[in-house]
Order: structure tokens, then sequence, then C-alpha cells
């Protein structure tokens, strides 16, 4: 420390801001990195949940319209059949009716009708009757994008197995507002073409509400699968995107292999089960601690949603972190290399800037502000202002040691002010007259709460007792000399008003003892 204290201003200046500038250019660096880092994970993290919601988003719109088609079909099936009677109905009517399901369902290729009890006239056209004799009419779109594209196909005893069908024939009866969401299901039309899927089921009722069959929508998760396989849907590189319904079962994901496994099953990493679990709860959010099969420390973005019939899925998004934060990276060590060649610069610049400007200038700042103080601790009367050559922080010192000079000579003339008049208010209240105030404010919040103490005092005198104590004594003099017939002139405090009151009675006194005199005197 002694040796420090040898060293001349310009160098100990060197020191402390060199090492200020070091310090202060690696918190900013560490500041900057942080927060910069901070809103970069967040945004991205942003955009990894929020192209999983839209994705989920769209998927639970189509399930929607799904829902939509199959239950205002089933309600026109009923209203005809309470109408026009349900044996009346035709197998063409009901085929009419699957085909305008299928036109109107954009992401739907395969739907049908399945009626319990038709009337014999249906069983006899067998492009409807399966070889166990249920009447089932089944068509596929071959181009759900364009309406027109149907095709029969022939009626196959599986859609009366399908899980939709058995629920909604189960619970329908009890209840008439009952339609099914099945859970993903390996379904067959009979075409030669099996696929995981999902069908939307709704129940047909006759005109006395009997069950008389069903009508369904079956939906390929294959089409998800393309949607979401869109090159112009990725976001980061290497990411996963993938339906998983509430169960586990995965039904869609660029994995082929993959498709009608269960994700519990497949990763079993305990890194990852926090993220998982959240499919089993059917949560929604951003997962940082995912690890996925490859062992990559990953993001895992949950969204989940539901269908009829407490059907839960769930998209989960999954991308790794050294993909997701690779801006980052690379931003932090950009923020790096600058901050070590401003470092470099700045030291060579503040060096200059030391030996030929600051320490040279400082003895002028501690000149003033010594002259300053001295003057505000009224040790002076006299304070000049520093010639400013410089509009740098110095030069802006020195403005301000300038400002603050004319700021304490104005507040001290307005505190002496202040204090002059008090004595004024103070000398002509001690010569008998509580007429004056004092008006003045000063700079000193203390002086200006005297002000107002002595104001309220000076109020309180007048009020309680009067403004001229002289002539409230005249008066007294008077009484003491039994001279009531006098009064205070302009009475207007409490003592003034009371002493002419009490002048008054004693004079009404008097008047009647002299009337009642006289009136003795003249008997």
């Amino acid at each position: 420390m002694g040796f420090y204290n040898k060293l001349k201003i310009g160098t100990k200046i060197m020191v402390f801001v060199g090492a200020v500038v070091i310090a202060g250019i690696f918190a900013l660096s560490y500041i900057v990195i942080n927060n910069v880092s901070s809103n970069i994970k967040h945004e991205t993290e942003q955009v990894l949940i929020n192209s999983s919601h839209r994705y989920a988003g769209h998927i639970e719109l189509i399930f929607t319209q799904m829902s939509s088609i199959v239950l205002n079909t089933a309600s026109i099936l009923d209203q005809t059949a309470q109408t026009a009677g349900a044996q009346n109905l035709s197998p063409k009517f009901y085929e009419s009716a699957i085909r305008a399901a299928l036109d109107n369902a954009d992401w739907v290729d395969y739907g049908f009708v399945y009626l319990l009890d038709p009337p014999k006239s249906f069983l006899e056209n067998k492009n409807f009757v399966t070889p166990q004799g249920k009447f089932i009419i089944s068509y596929h779109d071959k181009d759900s994008g364009a309406n027109g594209n149907l095709e029969r196909l022939s009626p196959n005893d599986s859609i009366a197995s399908f899980p939709g069908v058995i629920s909604v024939l189960e619970k329908a009866p009890k209840d008439k507002r009952f339609y099914a969401f099945s859970k993903p299901f390996n379904a067959s039309y009979g075409n030669g073409h099996a696929f995981l899927g999902s069908s939307i089921v709704a129940p047909l009722f006759d005109e006395e509400g009997k069950l008389i069959g069903v009508i369904g929508l079956t939906f390929n998760f294959d089409r998800v699968t393309k949607y979401l396989e869109n090159p112009a849907l990725v976001t980061f590189e290497r990411e996963i995107k993938a339906v998983v319904s509430q169960d586990g079962i995965i039904v869609s994901h660029p994995n082929a292999n993959a498709i009608g496994k269960n994700a519990f099953e497949i990763n079993q990493d305990a890194r990852a089960a926090t993220a998982l679990n959240g499919i089993k709860e059917g949560a929604t959010g951003l997962y940082d601690d995912y690890v996925a099969t490859d062992g990559d420390d990953s993001y895992a973005a949950v969204v989940s949603f539901k269908t009829a019939g407490d059907v839960g899925w769930t998209i989960f998004t999954t991308a790794p972190k050294e993909s997701v934060l690779a801006p980052l990276y690379r931003l932090e060590t950009m923020i790096a290399i600058v901050s070590l060649v401003v470092l470099a610069v700045v030291l060579g610049v503040v060096f200059v800037f030391v030996q030929r400007t600051i320490a040279m200038r400082l003895p002028i700042i501690l000149r003033a502000l010594n002259a300053f103080f001295g003057y505000i601790n009224h040790e002076s009367n006299e304070v000049h202002h520093i010639k400013i050559r410089a509009q740098d922080e110095l030069g802006q010192l020195g403005m301000m040691i300038n400002d603050n000079i004319d700021k304490s000579r104005a507040h001290l003339k307005k505190d002496e002010d202040l204090v002059a008049e008090s004595l004024e208010v103070i000398n002509h209240t001690k010569e008998g007259h509580a007429t004056k105030r004092i008006t003045l404010e000063g700079s000193n919040p203390q002086l200006n709460k005297l002000r107002s103490s002595v104001n309220e005092l000076l109020d309180l005198l007048s009020n309680a007792i009067g403004n001229d104590l002289h002539e409230l004594n005249r008066v007294f003099d008077s009484f003491v000399k039994l001279d009531f017939s006098t009064q205070v002139a302009n009475a207007q405090g409490r003592v003034e008003v009371v002493t002419n009151t009490l002048g008054e009675e004693i004079r009404k006194m008097l008047k009647t003892s002299l009337d009642f005199a006289n009136s003795l005197n003249n008997q």
C-alpha cells in the first residue's frame, strides 16, 4: 500500500481505471452473454413449443372437423328416419350420406355405415352384405383433396369390430348423445391395405329412438406423418415430430419402425421420464432435461389435447440442444472475441487519455470542490465557477459543480430571505400586532416547516386573542378605570370579541341601575 501511495496521480488513475475497465469489460461481457443467452434461449424454446402448438392445433382441427361431419351426417340421417321412417329409407340414401361425409372431410380416407337390423330388401344387395351377413357400406376416398374420387369397397366384417363401433353399440342405447373417438388401432377395410388409424363413430336411431346402426369415419395417421415431415415445417436440424396417444402408442413418427410401438418402452432412460410422464398426464409444456434414444441431450415439447371419449393425444417434438442452441453458441463466441479486442483497444486509449488529460485536470476539480464545500458550509462567502475546457466526463463534472454552485447560491439566498422575513414578522408581532405572516419559502425543508409552525402560531394568536394587542390593552386599561364606554375596534380574535361583549353587558347593567336609581329618586 505504501508503494501505491508514492505513485503519481496519473499512474494511480491508470492502475485503477485499467483494473476497473478490465473488470467492467468482463462484467459487461458476462452480463450481456447471460442476458442475451437467456433471451435467445427463451425465444428458441418458445419457437419449439409454439411450433408444437401449431401442429397440435392443426391435428386437433382435423379431428374436430371429422367429429362435426360424422355428427352432422348422423343427425341428418336420424331426422330423415324420424320423418320418413327408417324402414322406408334405401341403401342409396345411406350410401350418398357416407359419400358426402367423405367428400367434406379433407383429411379422411375411409368411411362406413353399419346397420344392425336392416330391412330384408337391403340384404338383397350383395354389394353391402358381408360374408357373415352384416349390412355394411364402406368407401375409400382415393383423393381426399378433391370431390368425387370415391371407391366403394367390398363389405368387411372387421368394420363391425372396430373399437369405436363396439363402444357406441354398448353405450348409445343408454345415452343417445354418445359418440366415440377411438384410440389408435390397426384398421383394415378389406382392400388389402391395413393401417394405424382412429375412428369417429356416431349412433343412428329410427323414428322410435331405437339404435339401428352406426356411421363412422376412419383417419389414417399416415396423413399426419406426411404433414409433419413437410420440409417447410422443419425448425431445427435433427428435430423429431411425433404424435402419441395418452397411453403411449406412437401413431406418427419419421421412423416408420417406431409407429405402433409404445413410447414409454422405446425410451427407458431415467432422464426422459419427466417428459414422457407429461404424455401420460396430458400435460403441455417444454422439458429441457430430455435425453433422446440416441443419447443426445435434447428439448422435448409436449402439447396435449383430448377428443371425444376423453381420448388424449400429444404432439411430442424433440430437438437436440446443440441444434436448438447453435445460434446462441455462435453468439457467445463472437461476444467473447469482441470483448477481448475491445479490452485491448480501451486500455490503450485510456492510457493515452489519463496521461494527457486527467492527471492535469483533476487538481482543478479538487480545488473547485474544496472551495464549493467551504461555501456551503459557510466557511467562506465566495465561490467561483470552473472554466470548462472539454465536454467529457470531467467537463460534465465541472458543469455539475458550476450548476450546484448556482443552485447553492440561489438556495442560500432563498433561506436568507426567509430568515429575514421571519425576523421582520416576529418583530412586528413583538410590537403587539399579529397581522403579518411569513410568505416566502426557503430551499431547506426544515426552515419551511418552521415557517409553517410560526404562521400557525400567529394564526392561533390572531384567532384566540386578536390582531392588535395595543388596542386590547387600551380597552383593559379603561375597564380598570371603570370606564366601560369604550370597546375594541375591529374585534376579530376571541378575547377581543369577548371583551366587547363583556363591556356591552356591563354598560347595560349600569344603565339599568341608573334607570332604577332615577325611578327611586322621583318617588
